[in-house]
């Protein structure tokens, strides 16, 4: 601690001080102290240099300044905490319940939300090459932009997995729902439901899932079985508490 000491008047004194407290230390007696060169309140006060000792009304005066310009540094330093406190008064409005709507409008696992149209791997294709290609890479084996989407199947188990639509995902269904609601990247919802039925169909078809000419829609998306359909959940959503029907075995359970 680093402090300057100025004498106004007889038993007056200002005192500027740079110090550092650490929580946990304690003085002679028991009660906090200052850490580096200086004191305590249960240690002594120091002679001031040019001065001569101050008699002890004012070596308690200035016991009490310092330990209030102690109180006064915390109280400062807690300030920015209280003044970044969120405050959202005014801030925004109740959606309608057409936006509502809008929003809630996932696609559930046996495909009862699913628009009509259709589509195939050919006709994804070419989708795929004009609006997905550029970060996916041309085949769907990813960059630097963008993951991978294809491969992988039976690496879940090894030492170095790999994660990508047709190895890791359980569901067809979310294919469609996840390309309609957040592909391609800057142009979210843009595409029809026949371009997201054949960017499905494309992507099935390119992890060996369906055929080339397979045509997918609302029908035949939800009976797509997926390779790790049997490796997350079970068949029924509601199931997922009973371990019997999740396929537990002998404390594992997937």
């Amino acid at each position: 601690m680093r402090c300057s000491y100025s004498l106004l008047k007889k038993r007056t004194v200002v005192v500027t001080c740079d110090f550092k407290v650490t929580s946990g230390f304690k003085g002679r007696s028991g009660t906090p102290g200052f850490v580096g060169r200086g004191f305590s309140r249960a240690e002594p006060s120091p002679p001031i240099q040019g001065l001569q000792p101050l008699k002890s009304g004012a070596n308690f005066a200035l016991q009490s300044i310092l330990w209030l310009s102690v109180a006064g540094m915390l109280l400062l330093s807690s300030a920015p905490a209280w003044a970044q406190a969120p405050n959202y008064k005014g801030v925004g409005r109740a959606p309608t319940p057409d936006e509502i709507r809008a929003w809630d409008d996932a696609i559930g696992t046996a495909g009862k939300e699913l628009p009509p149209g259709s589509g195939n791997a050919k006709d994804g294709a070419e989708i795929f090459t004009t609006k997905c290609a550029l970060c996916h890479g041309p085949g769907g084996e990813g960059s630097l932009l963008a993951p991978r989407l294809v491969g992988g199947k039976g690496t879940l188990k090894s030492a170095q997995p790999v994660l990508t639509i047709g190895s890791y995902w359980p569901f067809a269904t979310t294919i469609y729902d996840y390309i309609r609601k957040a592909m391609p990247r800057g142009q979210e919802g843009s595409l029809q439901s026949d371009e997201l039925y054949s960017l499905t169909a494309f992507l099935l078809f390119k992890n060996d899932i369906i055929k080339e000419t397979d045509d997918i829609d609302a029908q035949t998306l939800p009976k797509v079985q997926m390779p790790n359909r049997n490796g997350v959940i079970p068949q029924q959503l509601e199931e997922i508490h009973d371990i019997k029907k999740r396929g537990c075995r002998r404390g594992h359970c997937p």
